[in-house]
């Protein structure tokens, strides 16, 4: 059940991270992991457009306040740069969470 903001958080992210699970052979790229993994990233930009904040600097002033949930949180350069490699995970994320969504979570989130 999700009861508010930061349950509405992992939910999401909980689902984004099996989806990257399954697809993560296709995106291998060279180089150490970053602090901040793709799937936060990509979770984070769902979240992000839920809620209305569409640009990325008002996304990431809002989640200073849930630091708890998402400690490594990027600059926005790089934010930016990371999410538009990601774009084909990006591109299907929201059709996978909504048909998640749609068959089991029915509740309301609450700020």
């Amino acid at each position: 059940m999700i009861n508010d903001f930061d349950d509405f958080c992992l939910y999401v992210y909980v689902i984004v991270d099996e989806m990257v699970q399954k697809v993560s052979a296709i995106y291998n790229r060279p180089g150490p992991r970053p602090g901040f993994s793709d799937s936060e990233l990509i979770a984070l930009s769902l979240i992000g457009e839920c809620k209305g904040w569409d640009q990325e600097t008002k996304l990431l002033s809002n989640m200073q306040a849930h630091r708890a949930l998402f400690p490594q949180l990027p600059t926005q350069s790089r934010f930016n740069r990371r999410r538009r490699n990601l774009m084909g995970m990006d591109q299907s994320r929201a059709q996978i969470v909504a048909g998640r969504a749609g068959s089991g979570a029915r509740s309301a989130v609450r700020d």
